[in-house]
Formats: C-alpha cells, structure tokens, sequence
C-alpha cells in the first residue's frame, strides 16, 4: 500500500511540474474475484491515496468499490471476464 501511495504522489509530483493545473482523477484499486485475497491491501492503498488527496483541490478520485461488489459482498461476476480480473463492457460502463 505504502509503495502505490508513493508512486501516486511520484506521479502527482512529475504532472506538476509539467502541467501545475492538470486536474488528477485517482480511480481506485477495483476489488475482482482474481485477487479477492488481497483485497484489505488494496483498501490500504486506496485510503492511503485517498488521504494524500485531502487539501489538494486540482485532486479527485472515484469511487468504484461499493458499485463492483454485489449483495453478497463479493466482487459482481457480470463486471469481469471469466479470468476474474479484466472487465467485460459492462464492468468498463460501470467504471
């Protein structure tokens, strides 16, 4: 989580420079099926980027992570292609 927040703010630090008014959209880690196991580290990342945007107003995200989950709480099937991971047209619509 630490190195993603990092290369965030690498990134923030490298567009402003270059472009000091480029807004920045953060869309977040999606939670998938493939990599379910690892998803309380990407929450991390998450909130840790997420905290590194408070104070920044040209600095947003969106969140995705409720809307990809269904109501058992589990990443929604119908977003990804059979592998789990990539998503169909229907998860990219959705994101």
């Amino acid at each position: 989580p630490e190195r993603i927040a990092a290369d965030y703010r690498q990134f923030v630090t490298l567009v402003r420079k270059r472009l000091p008014e480029t807004k920045i959209v953060w869309i977040p880690i999606k939670p998938s099926g493939k990599r379910w196991a690892l998803r309380e580290v990407a929450q991390q990342a998450n909130a840790l980027v997420l905290a590194s945007q408070k104070d920044q107003p040209l600095e947003s995200s969106i969140d995705i992570w409720d809307a990809m989950l269904g109501a058992d709480g589990m990443p929604r099937a119908e977003l990804y292609k059979a592998d789990q991971l990539h998503l169909t047209p229907e998860g990219y619509a959705l994101w």
